[in-house]
């Protein structure tokens, strides 16, 4: 008797979460893992009975390429090529700084119209203080840090804080010149000086453009969202997510397959913004046939 092959394919319903079993006839059928069980057992016990081998053959699973970009305080004009195109780094939030020097007790910062006042010693996560006591650099980490703890309709959701060394950066949650209009004021303007009454620098959103004036989070985030929003071909051919908490964004072929690993995928600059797969997407492969012998 001659060998027999048995192509099977099987793949997932995510909504009842039971197999899909396909046979090398085209004909489909829905199986629980039990009867899938009994399926393979029957043909085991089959076996015993004829002549020759029997097989079970089944396809491995298409892989697409991916690689990832990890930013660390990206700057202005650095790029991510994807396919051939250029997605470049440009300012879209708007800011405004503080820059502290040797501030005192009493000084205070007015953030969109929410005032905070210097204390000596330690503050408390939330109050509307920060802490002088221990230089330029401890003020600007203490203000970032009770700017962000402070619960307001006025700052939550709208603003947010970051700081390094002795400078204090404001901005704007959302992308686009809405936040220009968000006020900062401070009370002596040489121990605490501010970049102006108004934040500034805040863009319209332009195609193949990533925003990198907030935490490296936040620029992962804009990466993603430029990818999504990108209405170049090249840049259609892939997805990105990016982590909220590190900002790794990870690009992905649409489409799975070794085709996908010829994606050209370069950092203008290695540090600010490291790439892997040296200069391409890298891991798709091809589904290839698995033959078990029964």
């Amino acid at each position: 008797m001659a060998n027999t092959v048995i192509g099977l394919q099987m793949s997932f319903d995510s909504g009842n979460k039971t197999p899909v079993v396909a046979g090398s006839n085209s004909g489909v059928m829905r199986l629980s893992f039990y009867n899938i069980g009994r399926f393979i057992l029957g043909m085991l016990i089959g076996t015993k009975y004829k002549q020759g081998s029997s097989y079970l053959q089944y396809q491995t699973s298409l892989v697409a390429a991916s690689a990832t970009a990890t930013p660390a305080a990206v700057q202005s004009g650095d790029t991510l090529t994807i396919a051939g195109t250029a997605l470049t780094a440009a300012q879209r939030r708007a800011t405004a700084t503080v820059t502290c020097a040797t501030a005192i007790a009493g000084n205070t910062i007015t953030v969109n119209g929410v005032l905070f006042t210097g204390t000596a010693g330690a503050v408390t996560p939330g109050e509307a203080t920060f802490s002088i006591d221990t230089g330029d650099t401890a003020t600007a980490t203490s203000i970032a840090a009770q700017v962000n703890a402070y619960a307001s309709p006025k700052l939550s959701g709208v603003l947010a804080a970051r700081s390094s060394a002795a400078v204090v950066t404001f901005y704007a949650i959302a992308q686009g010149t809405a936040g220009n209009a968000l006020t900062l004021a401070t009370s002596d303007n040489g121990t605490l000086a501010k970049s102006g009454a108004t934040f500034a620098n805040g863009a319209a959103l332009a195609n193949n453009t990533f925003d990198f004036a907030g935490t490296n989070a936040t620029t992962g985030a804009a990466i993603a969202a430029a990818i999504a929003a990108s209405t170049t071909a090249a840049i259609q051919t892939v997805t990105a997510s990016a982590d909220a908490t590190t900002g790794v964004v990870t690009v992905t072929n649409k489409v799975a397959g070794v085709a996908g690993n010829a994606t050209t995928f370069v950092s203008s600059n290695g540090t600010r913004l490291a790439v892997t797969g040296s200069g391409f997407l890298a891991g798709g492969s091809a589904s290839d046939p698995v033959r078990l012998t029964l």
